[in-house]
């Protein structure tokens, strides 16, 4: 057995032995490693680690070394961590490797500390020529002249003014990357290529735009920053997720004629962030520290479900199964951003709590007949809007966003909670042009405020800078150029008119959400399975060698997906002593169609009409008063969608509904445009049923 530092040996005792811990990502956060181990206190061991003994040390210790582990045809590529060095005790460390080293590496270092390979001042000249030179750019990425690592559409930092009803009022906002809608020849121009007065602060060239990186590229760097190359995933090939991008809020990014990456990442640490993407699409980093690759498994794909080997021959006694209690997923994510907040806790509570439910498309929208306390879904947006009745009245309100938990509550089972920790972005509207018939409108997401890096206000002598901004993790589809010629960003799959544009949103819930696509699988596994193995092995080498932690197993015709194996290492050889398993057999009863159905919206399919007698009246005024009569209304009837619509067998009978008197005037005009009342009477009105 043999541990090398740089190929040179550190020396062990004979009798040296050290066990060693894979573990399966997806279930463990801290990664493969060894129990501590101890090293002989020698000179050359003392030398070779750069004497971690010495208290008089005026320079740093390096407590983080590069090793090899190697016995006969194994070997591992680790980290090993020095804990303590005495004559007494020995020099006494800890080995990760794989995910286990990578993680160490990984602990504490923040987004911002990425180092990005690119060409960040490309321009000459003034800062504002250069800020006017990156705008060029940007309207070149935007017209596809350019393919580029980020994309570049609108979004909202603030609302300013405005209420969100059913036909959107006089809503201004603050805003990155707006377009110049002045523009009569170029729709990819932006705003900022003059000084600017907002808020009375004179601002320069290129304020207020910023690109977004995309998802797939900010992965790359990030590995690529400690020395790794990540393979292609489903985040470069699908159709959807190669398409997210990573929000940012900064208003000043390139007032200073530079385009600094490091500018356009969230403000957390790294691990935050692979643990939000993992938490989010139920997928892991697998690391390859011998290799220096980083493959994405996502746990809902053929190959992680399906056994690879079967080792039921190497499991020496019977194993012990633990029976725990089964659990449930439950998914989240932030809601903080203004108008984020779901129109109910989960998607189930909202169709136990209303009667009607329908999605509309943005032309099915504005035409909706909304009924009393029906719920309308806006796909466009994701908004949900319901029919507040008072008295006879009636007004259209915007109770929440789309962004539900996904949590079917089931009686009697654990939780398992998964907070990805991203903000959903809400979406918004605006128009241009004089209403109520706009030029255009044009959609985009609410990110939160805005964040400055480069620029300061100054007052008198006095300029104040802001010396770190707070950007929360954020992302969006980049749907493209819409009809209105402008970038779309959302989180839905929608478009601007509220028709499908892709597969995938990015809330949980509902038939395009996340649940259905990445955690359907897990859930299921969770509820009916996963039962706890634990097996006594004798495996070969050559066979451990092959054996892949996070793909599935058979065991006397059982899957099962392993959690972590266990061995020792010595100079008498590699010996497995143990593994620990989930089962993958679903245990009946099980319903899962019905424990995971996506809850169906009861849309009515029928809706009132209002008719009168009003012609009848008028032809006894006439018959009684003679010609030049003018029937008056004088009391007007509820408004129809005051009333819950009919039901089938209402339709079915036909007939007249909810019949009601109202007071008339059979009136007189002269010629000079005074009337008399000749008779107040009453007309009748009533409420018929038809079919949508």
């Amino acid at each position: 057995m043999e541990l090398l530092i740089n190929g040179k040996q550190l020396e062990l005792s004979t009798d040296f032995a050290i066990e060693m811990e894979e573990t399966n990502p997806f279930f463990n956060e801290q990664g493969s490693q060894s129990i501590p181990g101890k090293a002989v206190f020698s000179m050359y061991n003392l030398t070779l680690l750069g004497h971690p003994e010495r208290i008089q040390s005026t320079n740093k210790i390096n407590t983080n070394i590069n090793i090899v582990i190697r016995h006969g045809v194994f070997q591992r590529v680790g980290k090993m961590v020095i804990f303590s060095a005495s004559k007494s005790d020995g020099i006494e460390f800890t080995i990760y490797f794989n995910d286990g080293e990578f993680y160490t590496k990984i602990k504490d270092v923040k987004m911002r500390d990425i180092n990005f390979i690119m060409n960040a001042d490309p321009f000459t000249g003034s800062y504002a020529e250069k800020a006017t030179a990156w705008l060029q750019h940007f309207e070149q990425v935007q017209s596809g002249q350019i393919e580029t690592d980020y994309v570049i559409f609108p979004v909202a930092t603030k609302i300013t003014a405005g209420q969100d009803e059913k036909f959107l009022t006089d809503f201004t906002y603050e805003m990155l990357n707006e377009p110049d809608t002045s523009s009569t020849t170029n729709p990819y121009k932006l705003l900022g290529y003059t000084e600017r007065l907002i808020d009375n602060v004179q601002c320069p060239v290129g304020y207020g735009v910023t690109p977004f990186l995309k998802l797939n590229y900010l992965l790359r760097s990030l590995f690529l920053h400690f020395n790794y190359s990540l393979l292609p995933s489903l985040f470069d090939t699908d159709d959807d997720l190669s398409k997210i991008v990573v929000l940012n809020n900064n208003a000043d990014t390139i007032c200073s004629g530079k385009l600094d990456y490091k500018q356009l990442v969230p403000t957390c640490t790294i691990t935050d962030f692979i643990e939000c993407i993992q938490n989010k699409f139920c997928c892991i980093f697998v690391p390859d520290s011998g290799n220096k690759t980083v493959a994405i498994r996502f746990f809902q794909t053929p190959e992680n479900l399906t056994p690879d080997a079967d080792i039921s021959k190497f499991v020496v006694e019977t194993p012990i199964i633990s029976h725990e209690p089964f659990k449930q997923i439950k998914l989240s994510a932030g809601t903080t951003l203004e108008s984020a907040e779901p129109a109910a806790e989960t998607l189930e509570q909202l169709v136990y709590e209303n009667i009607y439910i329908s999605e509309a498309n943005e032309s099915q929208f504005a035409t909706a007949n909304f009924f009393v306390n029906e719920i309308v879904i806006r796909k466009s947006i994701g908004k949900v809007y319901k029919q507040i009745s008072e008295d006879t009245s009636v007004s259209i309100k915007n109770i929440g966003s789309v962004f539900f938990n996904y949590d079917k509550k089931t009686a009697d089972l654990e939780y398992d909670e998964r907070n990805s920790q991203d903000e959903q972005t809400p979406l918004f509207i605006k128009t241009v042009g004089e209403r109520p018939r706009p030029t255009f409108a044009y959609h985009f997401p609410l990110i939160g405020n805005k964040q400055h890096l480069n620029t300061g206000i100054k007052e008198g002598k006095e300029i104040s800078e802001e010396k770190d901004g707070d950007c929360k993790i954020m992302f969006c589809f980049d749907r493209g150029m819409q009809s209105n010629k402008i970038y779309l960003g959302t989180p839905l799959c929608y478009d601007l008119s509220g028709n499908l544009t892709g597969n995938l949103s990015l809330q949980y819930a509902g038939a395009k959400g996340l649940f259905i696509r990445f955690w359907k699988e897990y859930d299921a596994l969770l509820r009916h399975a996963f039962r706890k193995i634990n097996c006594k092995l004798n495996m070969p080498v050559s066979d451990f060698l092959r054996f892949n932690i996070c793909t599935p197993k058979l065991i006397n015709g059982t899957p099962v997906l392993p959690v972590n194996i266990k061995y020792n290492i010595s100079n008498k050889g590699i010996i497995i002593s143990e593994a620990e398993f989930l089962s993958l057999r679903l245990l009946k009863p099980y319903n899962l169609e019905d424990e995971q159905r996506i809850p169906e919206f009861n849309t009515s399919q029928y809706y009132w009409i209002r008719d009168n007698n009003r012609d009848e009246v008028i032809a006894y005024a006439k018959n009684k008063y003679g010609s030049g009569i003018v029937f008056f209304i004088t009391e007007y009837p509820p408004d129809v969608r005051t009333y819950q619509p009919p039901t089938e067998a209402q339709y079915n009978a036909g007939g007249r509904y909810h019949v009601q008197q109202c007071a008339c005037e059979i009136r007189n005009y002269g010629s000079s445009g005074i009337y008399s009342v000749l008779e107040t009477t009453t007309y009748t009105t009533w409420l018929e049923p038809k079919s949508k």
